[in-house]
């Protein structure tokens, strides 16, 4: 990867990425929005199973984000978890943090006001082993925003869809109706 790679996921998405070793730097440019979630979300979960599990999301030029957007970035930041990293999200407009608000993600999400403060907490967490629980993601069938501690067998409180979380993470629906 070249010190600053352009990645232009379509017309309304652009994303910068900057590699800092096993931290990577990912400007993100536009409107994330249902076509170009899943483009986004792919570019940065590839990354990190390549061994970049700390990012670190600039969010200045990112004018407008749908549900879809925002369940892309908590799918990013369960694949860093999952890895033993994080991911940390800096600049946030008003408009994205709406988007966030108002799903209830806001809360899985470590925010600061600007590159610095973020990279600084990343630093700090880098050679941390992270622990994979307490567990954030969203409800398999109706992307209900989750918390839990420890794997095992639940029901989602909002739609009562049954699932397991494994030891790795993972979230398995067992029967959506």
């Amino acid at each position: 990867m070249s010190d600053i790679e352009k990645i232009k996921i379509d017309d309304h998405l652009t994303l910068m990425i900057e590699d800092l070793d096993i931290i990577v730097h990912m400007k993100i440019k536009g409107i994330l929005e249902t076509d170009n979630s899943h483009g986004f979300q792919r570019v940065a979960v590839n990354l990190v199973d390549q061994g970049k599990r700390f990012m670190l999301l600039g969010l200045e030029e990112l004018s407008y984000t749908s549900s879809t957007g925002v369940g892309a970035f908590l799918t990013i930041l369960r694949a860093c978890k999952t890895h033993k990293g994080n991911a940390v999200i800096y600049d946030m407009q008003p408009r994205v943090k709406e988007s966030f608000d108002l799903l209830g993600f806001s809360r899985f999400f470590e925010s600061f006001h600007n590159y610095d403060l973020a990279l600084a907490h990343l630093r700090q967490s880098e050679h941390e082993d992270i622990p994979l629980f307490p567990l954030a993601f969203a409800c398999p069938k109706e992307s209900h925003p989750l918390r839990i501690n420890k794997p095992g067998y639940y029901t989602c409180p909002h739609c009562d869809v049954k699932f397991q979380v494994t030891e790795k993470g993972e979230v398995l629906a067992l029967a959506l109706k």
